[in-house]
């Protein structure tokens, strides 16, 4: 369990400096192969069909804004070729053990959200 942490701690530093320093497309691939590694491994989870949660409270700054830009983008490559996508989902996001998810993220969390006007609906803790 530690190891696992400990590469998250680092993975998660690498992610963040890349996207703070405007290496956006570097941050992008260490998120994707740190992806395939399984280092979040809560991060993005299918709960029921069409139903996701994007787990951002583990993370940086940083980290949290390529996750969720990355998740999406990725509904929308299956949504174009399946023409199935999610109904619901849910971001979470606030404290961690060691991080967490801060104001300026969150903003851009908003940001990402918002040119998304007509698909996704905002709630504040319980889902409506």
């Amino acid at each position: 369990m530690e190891d696992r942490e400990s590469k998250r701690g680092l993975v998660d530093a690498v992610i963040d400096f890349l996207n703070k320093s405007g290496l956006k497309e570097e941050a992008r691939s260490v998120w994707e192969v740190a992806a395939q590694k399984n280092v979040y491994p809560d991060a993005v989870r299918e709960k029921s069909s069409c139903y996701w949660l994007i787990n951002l409270h583990v993370m940086s700054d940083g980290t949290s804004i390529i996750t969720l830009s990355r998740t999406l983008a990725w509904f929308r490559r299956q949504l174009l070729i399946s023409g199935i996508g999610p109904m619901r989902i849910d971001i979470v996001t606030g404290w961690g053990r060691r991080n967490r998810v801060t104001g300026s993220s969150l903003l851009c969390i908003f940001k990402i959200l918002q040119n998304k006007p007509n698909v996704l609906r905002y709630t504040n803790g319980e889902p409506n």
